[in-house]
């Protein structure tokens, strides 16, 4: 009868401890599943920055070759208003000296 009874006890021991294994198993399965749907998260998250990466970067590339038209265009404009500003000047100095001339020749008349 003791015998019998030892025996019982260690079965409901290894029932409670096989339990309680069980429930432990149950817990890290719920961690595992947890951390897997995080990691879908974060894996869907870095993707998203990904594409937002590569966008900014075709938006870079598209700003850029802008710029460097307009500073082609700034640069052509530039020689344009230095070319006139030359005319300009050439035009003052052919003015002065007409009116000059024409001073003298007025002056030589009188």
């Amino acid at each position: 009868e003791a015998r019998e009874r030892q025996l019982a006890e260690a079965a409901e021991a290894a029932n409670e401890s096989m339990a309680l294994a069980e429930s432990q198993l149950v817990a890290r399965a719920r961690e595992v599943n947890e951390l897997g749907a995080r990691v879908k998260k974060a894996e869907k998250r870095a993707s998203s920055a990904e594409w937002a990466c590569e966008k900014v970067e075709v938006e870079m590339a598209e700003l850029s070759g802008r710029l460097q038209h307009k500073e082609e265009a700034l640069d052509l404009l530039s020689s344009e208003v230095s070319m006139l500003a030359d005319e300009l000047e050439a035009e003052r100095a052919t003015r002065a000296q007409t009116e000059r001339l024409f001073g003298e020749e007025l002056h030589n008349t009188q």
